[in-house]
Parts: structure tokens; sequence; C-alpha cells
């Protein structure tokens, strides 16, 4: 998990270091869901550490305690960051009837 979560800081910095390439063309038939996309969107707009551990427990499923050991941070600061990113995620994410 923590190679995982280095490997993903260091995309994160260097996009082109695993391969991705800005001129690669994604067919329509992998096209990624709109609203996969908008959360995608959402967890970027994130700072670094509330994503980090917004994407370790909720998508990773990994509990506080274990978060924290990953991040090297104490559990109290990852709730701290999983409140912020919920409300962030919130206003990105409303849906609102127009």
């Amino acid at each position: 998990m923590t190679t995982a979560l280095n490997l993903c800081r260091r995309r994160a910095r260097d996009p082109l270091l695993l391969g991705d390439r800005p001129e690669k063309v994604v067919s329509a038939a992998v096209t990624p869901r709109v609203d996969r996309i908008d959360l995608q969107r959402a967890l970027l707009s994130l700072p670094a550490r509330q994503r980090e551990a917004a994407i370790l427990h909720y998508l990773g499923d990994l509990p506080v305690a274990s978060v924290a050991e990953l991040m090297q941070i104490s559990e109290g600061t990852v709730k701290a960051h999983l409140f912020e990113a919920r409300k962030s995620l919130r206003r990105a994410l409303e849906v609102s009837d127009v």
C-alpha cells in the first residue's frame, strides 16, 4: 500500500513518469462515464493530503488508523482531512435543480 501511495504521489508530480502521454487518444468505447469524470475532477480539486486521505479511506476502504499509518500522520489529522474533503466534495458534486 505504501508503494502504491508513493507511486501515486510521484505520478501526480510527473504524469509522464508512468508512460502517460498528453497526445494519447481515448476511444469512445473506453470513455469514462460523466459521473466518474465529475468525481475525478472533484477529487483533483482537493489539496493533496485531503485527496490522499479520502481515496485511501473511502475508495481503498482502509480504517482511519491504517490511513494515518500510511500517511505518517495522527488519526486526528486524518479525521480532519476527511472532514474537510467531505465538505469540499459536497460542494463540488452538489446537483442543483435549475
